[in-house]
């Protein structure tokens, strides 16, 4: 992941944000892990959460997770309360899955572990779980507090 900004960020705190392989330390409520920055959240494919949590179908559900978070922050700290007992963690449930269409009647993929691939029963799976307008019409959903 492309998370060079923060190198600044990392000087100014003198702590490491990211993990080894460049992805942004979270905890489960998706914010930064630092406490000096437990105002910053990281939802998406940046963050070091699994690598199943990074789809795009799951931006839309942690992006929920976020603003749910960030309302009840900004409740508890009206309300004078602790507000890290009232956040929201990620549960890290998704699907495993990935289909790739290979034009419009054959594809590869797998399926919570079942691989899928040279054989018409995957071309009917991704043919018909994909293929047909390449998850468009769901990406549209996903983006649906983007105005």
């Amino acid at each position: 992941p492309n998370a060079k900004y923060l190198q600044g960020l990392e000087d100014s705190l003198g702590a490491t944000l990211r993990d080894p392989n460049g992805a942004i330390r979270v905890r489960p409520t998706l914010q930064l892990d630092n406490d000096a920055c437990n105002n910053i959240f990281v939802p998406g494919d940046v963050n070091n959460l699994p690598a199943g949590a990074k789809f795009s179908m799951v931006v839309s559900p942690q992006a929920d997770l976020v603003a749910a978070n960030i309302k009840a922050m900004i409740d508890s700290r009206a309300n004078g309360q602790e507000t890290s007992a009232a956040l929201k963690q990620w549960d890290g449930r998704v699907a495993n899955a990935t289909v790739v269409p290979i034009g419009r009647s054959k594809g590869v993929g797998q399926l919570f572990g079942l691989v899928l691939g040279n054989s018409r029963f995957a071309d009917f799976l991704v043919r018909n779980i994909k293929g047909k307008d390449y998850f468009l019409s769901k990406a549209a959903q996903n983006f649906k507090h983007v105005k």
